[in-house]
């Protein structure tokens, strides 16, 4: 796939995400609150999701004072929301007098006048690259660098490398099950290979049923029954019970996809499910859980750091 063509699916996918999180939550604008951060430097405004899902796994959130609009980790305080992928709230960052400014944007997508507007605040932007499992350990790094708190964040990244590899090693030796992974309800987007949520698939003990298919492809329902998987992991962060109804007429619709006939579908809620944050340990936990019921997985590992476990919390009913 050329770049500009790859760019494109990272830019519908990230606005397909945007949209699960509106009908799942709705668009809440936070009221600025008095942050631990006021000392600290440097000060950060993220607005990428997953970055303040790093920095909070790695015990430094202490440098954000504002996030993203479709922030929604539940551990992190109570902070302005002021941009996302498309637009940037700059009247409510100024005051704020932020050091270092977090973004992810594909080469060549930077909106016009992004870098004067973060020259003309005296900050630094930070801008991120993540696609694969191997760009959130990247990330975590380059944040934790940023921050001035390189022990702190490679101590987590370690841990966050020791808790997917254990899970790998104990699915090593049974035999990989044809999975598809469904982003959103209506069954269109999928994660195909070269995404990370493939790398997390693998790891846990899946092989991707959209082989041949780019990272982010949107499918018609001939195309999705036509891989037959044996498991389909949707993923619906925080999503509403109208969402969750939504996604399960789509499976009562395709009753002779393997999957679905065999009671394989299993769909994962968590705030954290669409999230390429430090949170992806447990997911891959989960995937393993749903794939290899019968395995054994390591006991959870303690990041003590934040005194957070980074196990899986169990998985959904279906």
């Amino acid at each position: 796939m050329s770049g500009q063509l790859l760019e494109k699916h990272h830019a519908r996918f990230a606005i397909a995400v945007i949209g699960w999180l509106l009908m799942a939550s709705g668009c809440r604008r936070n009221t600025p609150t008095n942050s631990s951060s006021q000392g600290v430097q440097p000060r950060v405004v993220s607005l990428v999701p997953a970055a303040s899902d790093l920095l909070e796994g790695m015990g430094v959130a202490d440098h954000l004072v504002a996030v993203s609009n479709y922030d929604i980790d539940p551990k992190l305080p109570s902070l302005p929301k002021v941009g996302d992928y498309l637009t940037t709230d700059w009247e409510r960052i100024a005051p704020l007098h932020p050091g270092l400014i977090i973004t992810q944007y594909a080469q060549g997508r930077t909106p016009a006048g992004f870098a004067q507007r973060v020259q003309d605040l005296g900050a630094t932007q930070l801008n991120l690259h993540i696609d694969r499992l191997e760009d959130i350990y990247a990330a975590g790094i380059e944040l934790a660098d940023a921050v001035k708190e390189h022990d702190k964040g490679a101590a987590a990244i370690a841990l966050l490398k020791e808790q997917i590899e254990s899970v790998r090693h104990a699915v090593a030796g049974e035999a990989s099950v044809q999975t598809l992974i469904v982003v959103g309800p209506d069954g269109s987007s999928i994660a195909g290979p070269g995404s990370y949520l493939d790398d997390l698939l693998q790891a846990a003990g899946g092989k991707n049923a959209a082989q041949g298919m780019t990272a982010w492809p949107t499918i018609d329902r001939e195309r999705l029954a036509s891989f037959q998987p044996q498991v389909i992991i949707q993923l619906l962060s925080s999503s509403s019970p109208q969402v969750q109804q939504q996604a399960e007429f789509v499976w009562k619709s395709l009753p002779d996809v393997s999957a679905v006939k065999n009671g394989r579908v299993v769909r994962l809620s968590e705030w954290y499910a669409m999230e390429p944050g430090y949170q992806v340990g447990r997911l891959t936990r989960q995937f393993a859980t749903i794939l290899h019921p019968d395995i054994k997985l390591p006991q959870s590992i303690t990041n003590p750091s934040t005194r957070q476990s980074l196990s899986a919390d169990g998985v959904p009913a279906h």
